[in-house]
């Protein structure tokens, strides 16, 4: 008897921590998911003025280096609390796009 007294609470100590833990984990905010942000980038780079004249801020500037005060199409993950994105990809909307043609020589033998 001596000796499952101190197992059982082992156990139950084991218990409460694992509950605890997850209670915890429930209340903390999920990521923000990736979005799709176009607009036109500030002429220092560290802002994006969005097609519905919003402002972000660019947490990573250096990623935009180079297109500043053009149109660009961001994915990027927001912060709504700071309205701060932190950009993943771009592309610039100036830029034409190409698609393939079936047709063309590259595609015949």
């Amino acid at each position: 008897m001596q000796r499952i007294a101190p197992c059982l609470l082992a156990v139950l100590m084991t218990c409460a921590f694992a509950v605890a833990q997850q209670a915890s984990d429930l209340h903390a905010a999920p990521p923000a998911k990736a979005v799709t942000i176009s607009g036109t980038l500030s002429s220092d780079g560290k802002t994006l003025v969005s097609d519905q004249d919003d402002v972000w801020t660019v947490s990573n500037a250096e990623a935009l280096k180079g297109h500043e005060g053009r149109q660009v199409v961001v994915k990027c993950r927001p912060d709504s609390k700071a309205h701060s994105i932190h950009v993943y990809f771009f592309v610039r909307r100036d830029e034409p796009r190409y698609a393939a043609d079936r047709g063309d020589s590259a595609f015949r033998r």
